[in-house]
């Protein structure tokens, strides 16, 4: 996994090591700002026993690996999913002590939603409008932020792509 990781930043940054990539995707760190990796944990409960689809800490944990070559601390890296559960398979399997976790109603940190800042819908003529949705507090303390959809099938759509694990 921390291969196939490694060879997947490199490949899309076209950099000749890890920690070149991370230099890119990562633009002008400064130590102290908080780099936030959205997980999809759409499936997951606390047990997380039913064997559904859902994140696996394997990649994350070379993420951080990779930030840490950067000089990201580990905590100022906060893995979240500000709208379910961060399972203990996942949290017991993070190889970072340091790394914060955000989940829902799970007594992980819970970091809530923002009163004041949310996104805002406004879809083309014709569609119905959705009402403002509040962000995620860990994103709006981020100042980079890392998107880990899960490609899988959708009963609404062929495949879920990247976008909609911010939902």
């Amino acid at each position: 996994v921390n291969k196939m990781v490694d060879a997947g930043v490199m490949a899309l940054t076209d950099t000749a090591s890890p920690a070149e990539a991370w230099r890119v995707i990562i633009p002008g760190y400064v130590p102290g700002e908080r780099v936030a990796i959205k997980v999809n944990l759409v499936n997951a409960t606390l047990d997380d026993t039913d064997n559904n689809i859902d994140a696996l800490i394997e990649p994350v944990n070379r993420i951080i690996g990779g930030l840490k070559e950067i000089g990201v601390a580990e905590s100022d890296i906060w893995v979240f999913d500000a709208s379910r559960a961060m399972p203990l398979r996942f949290r017991n399997g993070c190889d970072y002590p340091g790394v914060q976790f955000s989940g829902r109603g799970d007594g992980c940190n819970d970091q809530g939603f923002s009163p004041t800042e949310t996104v805002v819908f406004a879809p083309p003529g014709g569609y119905p409008s959705l009402p403002d949705q509040a962000l995620s507090q860990v994103l709006v303390n981020a100042h980079y932020l890392i998107n880990m959809p899960i490609m899988k099938k959708h009963s609404h759509a062929y495949v879920t792509l990247s976008f909609k694990n911010h939902f």
